[in-house]
């Protein structure tokens, strides 16, 4: 199967937005524990020093100094985020200006990514896994780079098409990691 997909703005910009949001899900819910461990920590600490009870500031100051990793967390959250928006925007620009088409094969023995910048030639067992997240197929190698492709680029029946060739080659579905 072969399919050449026209750049399309839209479709780039929520293929990046879902990869960055499921791949920053983890840390999101980290910060989460970490502030609600803090709290509680914090209202113990309180209501044993209210309460005369000498453990109680220890209690206060471990549940402050736990307020510190979730405000690095979030600190790092934005700053990749920042920098997620200008890398898209820049490839948005980039991909405009010379009228990218992005060539994409899936052949028995590799898959085949090509566009202006890469020319990948990867075999199979390289793929580690896949997953289907809002009908965007990401597809990831054991090298840390990921492939993606939206339903609306190659159509519906082309994406189960997709889908199935994947699940022949014994490449497992990414289990939800949120």
């Amino acid at each position: 199967m072969t399919f050449e997909i026209p750049f399309d703005t839209s479709v780039y910009q929520r293929k990046n937005k879902l990869f960055f949001d499921s791949a920053l899900a983890k840390t999101k819910k980290s910060i989460k524990r970490f502030l609600i461990t803090s709290a509680i920590f914090i209202g113990l600490g309180t209501l044993m020093v209210i309460g005369k009870s000498s453990s109680g500031s220890f209690y206060i100051i471990l549940g402050s100094v736990l307020l510190i990793i979730p405000y690095i967390q979030y600190t790092f959250l934005k700053k990749s985020k920042k920098k997620n928006q200008e890398y898209i925007e820049k490839n948005i620009k980039y991909s405009i200006e010379n009228k990218e088409i992005t060539t994409i094969k899936f052949q028995e023995d590799y898959f085949s990514y090509k566009d202006s910048k890469m020319d990948f030639n990867l075999k199979w067992i390289n793929f580690s896994s896949y997953k289907n997240i809002d009908e965007i197929l990401f597809m990831y190698t054991n090298l840390g780079i990921h492939f993606t492709i939206a339903i609306n680029e190659i159509g519906r029946e082309n994406f189960v098409k997709v889908l199935n060739f994947l699940e022949k080659k014994n490449i497992k579905i990414t289990p939800d990691l949120t």
